[in-house]
């Protein structure tokens, strides 16, 4: 059986971030905070943003600010997909 990757994301107020399976940190800005995660890659906005606490050994992360959004973007091949041949009204209509 094979292990899946797990992560743990805890929001205080808004305020106070701790995230852990963290592996990397991309982007460290202000406003912004890029890192990859057993989950895939997570990008963090807001304001005042800061890194309090970090361990890559162990893949903790604690950041504090104002935190405006969160997202896991999709990997480039992820959004590749099959794009189906377009067909006119009648094409639908007789099929």
């Amino acid at each position: 059986m094979q292990e899946t990757a797990h992560s743990l994301l805890e929001l205080k107020n808004r305020e106070i971030m701790k995230l852990t399976g963290v592996q990397h940190i991309d982007v460290f800005e202000e406003e912004k905070i890029v890192l990859r995660t057993e989950q895939g890659r997570l990008e963090i906005q807001g304001m005042q943003l800061n890194i309090t606490h970090l361990d890559l050994e162990s893949g903790i992360l604690q950041i504090e600010g104002s935190i405006d959004a969160m997202m896991y973007p999709q990997e480039r091949q992820k959004r590749k997909t099959r794009k189906r041949p377009q067909q006119t009204m009648l094409q639908k209509m007789l099929s």
